[in-house]
C-alpha cells in the first residue's frame, strides 16, 4: 500500500493508447484519490470526468471521494477508460467556461480589496479629509467591477448547457423538426432542448442543417 501523500503511478489504457500518469493527492500530506486520478486522466485523454468509466482489475471505480488504496489501486496498477472525448465544438466551450471562472475570481478578489479599504475608512484609518476622494474612488472601482461582472453573465448565458450536462454546440434545428443537440442526437436520447416550455429562442447555435 502506498504510504499516505506518496503518489501512485498506474497505466491508464484507452482504445489503443496508453498512458503512463503518476497520480498526486490536490491536499498536502493527503493520499491520492479516485477524483485526483481522474481529472488526471481528463487532462491526457480528454475525456470528461463526468463521461469517464474506470475499470481496475474488473472492477468499476465510482467513489471519487476514495483514496485510491481503499479501491485497490496500487503502483504499476493497470486502468482502462471507456468514455467519449469531447468535440473540438465542446472543448472551445469548455474553455469559455474556465477563462469565465477565472474572470470570475478576479472580480471577487477586486471586490475583497475594495471591501478591505472601506473596512479601513470606516475604522478611521485614513485621514478625514482623504476620506471623500477616496470613497468616490471606490465608488468607481464598484461601478467598473460591476459593468465587468454584467458582462460575464451576458457571457455566461450564451452557453448552452444540453441535458446531459454538457456544453454543447451547435443547435440544431432541421426545419419542421424538432430542434436537438449533437450530444443528444449521437446518444439516441430524447433532448433537454426539446421539451422547453416555452421552446428555446430561435437562434440559439441554430444551423438549420439538413
Amino acid at each position: 500500500m502506498a504510504a499516505s501523500g506518496a503518489a501512485v503511478t498506474v497505466t491508464v489504457t484507452y482504445s489503443n493508447e496508453k498512458h503512463n500518469i503518476q497520480v498526486a493527492s490536490q491536499q498536502e500530506d493527503g493520499e491520492p484519490t479516485l477524483q485526483d486520478m481522474a481529472l488526471l486522466i481528463e487532462q491526457v485523454t480528454g475525456v470528461p470526468v463526468p463521461f469517464q468509466k474506470l475499470i481496475c482489475k474488473g472492477k468499476s471505480l465510482k467513489e471519487l471521494e476514495q483514496p485510491l488504496s481503499a479501491l485497490g489501486v496500487k503502483n504499476g496498477c493497470k486502468v482502462m477508460l471507456i468514455g467519449k472525448r469531447n468535440s473540438p465544438e465542446e472543448e472551445a466551450e469548455l474553455k469559455k467556461l474556465k477563462d469565465l471562472e477565472k474572470s470570475v475570481e478576479q472580480i471577487a478578489n477586486k471586490l475583497d480589496e475594495v471591501n478591505k479599504e472601506l473596512t479601513g475608512i470606516q475604522k478611521g484609518f485614513l485621514a478625514k479629509d482623504l476620506q471623500a476622494e477616496a470613497l468616490k474612488q471606490l465608488d468607481r472601482r464598484i461601478k467598473g467591477t460591476a459593468e465587468q461582472f454584467m458582462k460575464i453573465l451576458e457571457q455566461i448565458d450564451a452557453i448552452l448547457l444540453c441535458c446531459s450536462g454538457r456544453v454543447y454546440t451547435p443547435w440544431i434545428h432541421h426545419p419542421g423538426k424538432t430542434p436537438y443537440c449533437k450530444v443528444c442526437a449521437t446518444n439516441g436520447i430524447t433532448c433537454f432542448l426539446a421539451t422547453l416550455s416555452p421552446p428555446a429562442p430561435v437562434g440559439w447555435w441554430e444551423t438549420n442543417q439538413t
